[in-house]
C-alpha cells in the first residue's frame, strides 16, 4: 500500500470521471463499470472523485443498476451536468427544475442497498453573454437554484475566459459567485467556476492566471474541463499537476508571494522533473509546501477536473512523474 505523501495530497480524489461524454460516449451502464473496476485495480485507485452523469441518465441510476456494475457497496459521488440553455432568460428555470429533480434523488437513494448521492451540479452561461449580464444571470440562477432549501452541494457555472470582454465577466461573474457565497453561508454547499482547459479555444496562461487568483481571493470552489490528460503540461496541453500545483501554491503562500507570473510559469512547465515529490513536500522551482498545506488548499478550492477516461491519467501519472 502506498504511503500518504505530498502527491496523493495534491491528487486523491482529481478526477471526475465522464465516461458517458464524447470522445468515449459509453452508455451509462458501461461508465459505471469503468468506475467500478478503476477502484478495485488501478494503479492510482484514489484518484477518482465523482461520475459525471447528465439529468437524464440521472433518472436511470437505481441500486440495481449499480449493483450490476460491480459496486462493493462502496459510495462513489456524482456530478450532474445540466442540460444546455440556450435563451439567456432561461437559466434560472433551468436550474431551479434540474436541482429538485436531484433533491427527490438524493432523497430517494442516500439510504438505499446501494448508497448514490449527488454532490455537484455543473451548469453554463448561455453562447454570448458576458459582462453584467453575466452576473444578473448567475445571481438570478442561484437564487432559482435555493427553492426555499439550503443548496446542499457545490454548484459550478462555466464561464467563458475567451473574447474581449473575458476579463469583465470573469470579475464580474466570480463576484456573484462570492458575494452570493457569503449571503448565503449557513447553507451546506458552494458556488464555484468551471473552465474549460482544452478544446479549440484553451484559456492561455494568463487567462488561466486570472481564474486561479480570482478562486484564490473571493475563496471559489474550482471545476476544470476538457485537456489535462497527462500530469504534467505537454505540448501546450496544460498538465493536472501544473493547474492544480499552482492553486496550491498560490493558496498556501498568498498572491503577493505566488501571483500572476508565478502561476503562468507553473502552468506552462513542461520539465516533468521540475515538480519535486519527496515524502511530504512538494517543491517546483524554489517554492516548497508541505502535504498538510495542500490539503488546506484542496478543501478551500475544492478542485477537481473532468475526463472521459480514466485509463490515460493513471497510465501517464506512473510513466511522466516521480516521486512518492
Amino acid at each position: 500500500m502506498a504511503a500518504y505523501s505530498a502527491k496523493t495530497a495534491l491528487l486523491g480524489n482529481l478526477i471526475d470521471y465522464a465516461g458517458t461524454f464524447p470522445p468515449a460516449a459509453l452508455p451509462l451502464e458501461n461508465a459505471l463499470r469503468e468506475a467500478c473496476a478503476f477502484r478495485r485495480g488501478s494503479r492510482h485507485p484514489w484518484l477518482l472523485s465523482k461520475i459525471v452523469i447528465t439529468i437524464a441518465d440521472l433518472k436511470k441510476l437505481t441500486p440495481r443498476a449499480w449493483f450490476e456494475a460491480g459496486s462493493d457497496g462502496t459510495p462513489l459521488p456524482f456530478t450532474v451536468i445540466g442540460s444546455a440553455v440556450e435563451k439567456p432568460a432561461d437559466l434560472a428555470r433551468h436550474c431551479g427544475f434540474e436541482l429538485r429533480e436531484v433533491r427527490r434523488f438524493n432523497q430517494k437513494f442516500m439510504d438505499s442497498s446501494q448508497r448514490q448521492r449527488v454532490i455537484a451540479y455543473e451548469t453554463r452561461l448561455p453562447e454570448g453573454v458576458t459582462g453584467v449580464t453575466a452576473k444578473a444571470l448567475i445571481t438570478d440562477a442561484l437564487e432559482a437554484s435555493l427553492a426555499g432549501e439550503t443548496l446542499g452541494l457545490d454548484l459550478f457555472i462555466e464561464v467563458p475566459v475567451v473574447g474581449a470582454d473575458w476579463q469583465s465577466t470573469l470579475a464580474l461573474s466570480s463576484r456573484a459567485l462570492a458575494e452570493w457565497a457569503e449571503e448565503n453561508a449557513e447553507g451546506t454547499g458552494q458556488p464555484g467556476i468551471k473552465i474549460r482547459t482544452g478544446g479549440k479555444t484553451p484559456p492561455s496562461p494568463e487567462q488561466l492566471s486570472q481564474v486561479i487568483m480570482a478562486c484564490t481571493e473571493l475563496g471559489l470552489r474550482f471545476k476544470a474541463t476538457q485537456g489535462l490528460h497527462h500530469p504534467v503540461t505537454h505540448h501546450g496541453e496544460y498538465g493536472f499537476v501544473n493547474l492544480f500545483g499552482a492553486f496550491a501554491f498560490a493558496q498556501t503562500l498568498g498572491l503577493n508571494e505566488f501571483g500572476a507570473q508565478a502561476i503562468s510559469e507553473c502552468l506552462q512547465e513542461e520539465d516533468r522533473t521540475a515538480f519535486v515529490f519527496k515524502g511530504n513536500q512538494m517543491a517546483w522551482k524554489s517554492f516548497v509546501i508541505e502535504a498538510e498545506q495542500i490539503e488546506a488548499a484542496r478543501r478551500r478550492h475544492g478542485g477537481t477536473f473532468g475526463s472521459c477516461s480514466l485509463a490515460e491519467p493513471d497510465e501517464f501519472l506512473s510513466t511522466e512523474l516521480t516521486g512518492e
